[in-house]
């Protein structure tokens, strides 16, 4: 089966991200603790397990969710 929002958003990367979407993610909705700013680490855990991230980029569903302007990134 295709996953379409996990395939990767050619040019998206982390810093396109608005934290504080991810954090309200995070935190009420998902239910998990959130990451200190600091630690990348964690980040980049948690987006890989969440799949707002896959290695190499950002995926369909992590810009479409958390972008700032995700009509940056795709096609019209």
């Amino acid at each position: 089966m295709l996953r379409s929002d996990v395939r990767l958003v050619s040019g998206a990367r982390f810093c396109d991200l608005r934290l504080c979407r991810l954090k309200d993610y995070f935190a009420p909705v998902i239910q998990q603790p959130v990451p200190e700013d600091e630690d990348g680490d964690a980040w980049h855990r948690r987006r890989l397990n969440t799949e707002i991230m896959a290695e190499g980029g950002i995926t369909l569903s992590g810009v479409l969710l958390f972008a700032e302007h995700p009509n940056h990134f795709l096609a019209r």
